[in-house]
């Protein structure tokens, strides 16, 4: 990606994910675990556009090895931390990030 001219250059899942500062510092504080930091960093990877992600369970799962049930318990403990909230819009669940 070419910032000064913002020209895609063909590095589709290779360029940067930008975590604030806020969410690194919960993970030191202990406010979520490393564990849910590293799954809301790799949702933050699925946001193109500012508002809400949609990665299905199953990639989720697939992307960080564990399985389903781990990541249901994982996003609860954001949505419990206030980093994310779930919504459901035509049949959809949508993950809205909020840190």
């Amino acid at each position: 990606y070419d910032f000064h001219r913002g020209i895609l250059k063909g590095t589709f899942k290779k360029g940067y994910t930008l975590v604030s500062n806020g969410a690194i510092d919960g993970a030191i504080d202990n406010r979520i675990s490393p564990a849910a930091l590293k799954l809301y960093i790799l949702m933050l990877s699925y946001r193109y556009t500012p508002g809400s992600v949609f990665p299905s369970e199953q990639t989720l799962s697939d992307r960080m090895w564990v399985k389903q049930p781990r990541i249901n318990q994982l996003k609860k403990e954001l949505a419990k931390g206030g980093y994310m909230r779930t919504e459901v819009i035509n049949e959809q669940r949508k993950y809205f990030l909020l840190k």
